[in-house]
């Protein structure tokens, strides 16, 4: 975990395995919940600090939200389940009390140098993408059909097409940087930012406008896959969501850099009748 100086906000304040959520976390669902980002945040930063390493990339994490994430101190648990020379795998149980409200599992594969065929035209070589958060306009909150979700608005910088505004139908890709602090002074890894920013897929591929529609989408589970570390703080994000009415719903997220493919993200969407 690296420290910082900036007078940014902090997702949390720690005190041993004792973290306490800050204004900064809470999502959009209830004021008493955290939005599933912070939470992702957690996940993957105290498995890198049980499996430290700079050799070693976050490649994965998988996040079950058992129960709404409350705003009240949280402990968190971890294990290595498997210490491999070239993969580790750390298990994590985040509870409020006696009670467990999230399980993860946390993948970190070891760099290797290898030999690579030709990959020109292959569609599996490293391109840059098509735009750049410069070409994209910050998000005015004040235009917002309702006032944003602290996590959105005192963690993020969020950038969508100029002239598009998120929940509109041309709004199929979005640039996200989440800039808060883990704790005061210690500065989110790469990859606890990307997922952190990656449990905002289900709000960009949304349908339609959460609060007009009815339906509630809050996602059950987050998984991430990552193949490389990230550029920069920025996270260029392309869901594509399915609801059905079986109260079922899928958004699958391409996540990109200014480099090119940094990885996929995928959440379960339980719909419910608000």
């Amino acid at each position: 975990m690296t420290e910082t100086s900036s007078p940014v906000a902090a997702l949390f304040v720690r005190e041993g395995n004792l973290w306490t959520p800050q204004e900064a976390s809470v999502g959009p669902w209830s004021p008493d919940a955290l939005h599933g980002g912070p939470v992702a945040a957690l996940a993957v930063s105290c498995a890198e600090e049980l499996a430290p390493g700079d050799d070693f990339i976050t490649t994965r994490l998988s996040l079950d939200f058992v129960r709404p994430v409350p705003t009240r101190p949280l402990t968190v648990t971890t294990s290595l389940l498997k210490g491999g020379r070239r993969v580790v795998l750390v298990d994590l149980q985040i509870s409020d009390g006696e009670k467990v409200v999230a399980f993860a599992r946390v993948q970190r594969t070891r760099r290797t140098s290898v030999v690579l065929p030709e990959m020109r035209d292959t569609g599996a070589e490293l391109t840059p993408p098509p735009d750049l958060p410069s070409d994209f306009d910050e998000l005015d909150t004040s235009l917002a059909p309702r006032r944003p979700a602290p996590f959105l608005r005192l963690a993020t910088e969020l950038r969508t097409p100029r002239g598009v505004g998120v929940y509109e139908p041309r709004s199929t890709v979005a640039w996200l940087r989440v800039y808060a602090d883990l704790c005061p002074g210690v500065a989110l890894s790469p990859a606890a930012a990307v997922a952190a920013a990656a449990d905002y897929g289900n709000a960009l591929g949304a349908p339609a406008i959460p609060g007009k529609t009815g339906v509630l989408f809050a996602n059950a589970d987050l998984t991430v896959h990552l193949a490389r570390h990230p550029a920069s703080g920025w996270v260029r994000m392309q869901p594509a969501t399915t609801w059905l009415e079986q109260g079922i719903g899928h958004t699958r997220c391409d996540l990109s850099d200014e480099l090119g493919m940094l990885g996929t993200s995928a959440v379960t969407l339980p719909l419910m009748m608000a």
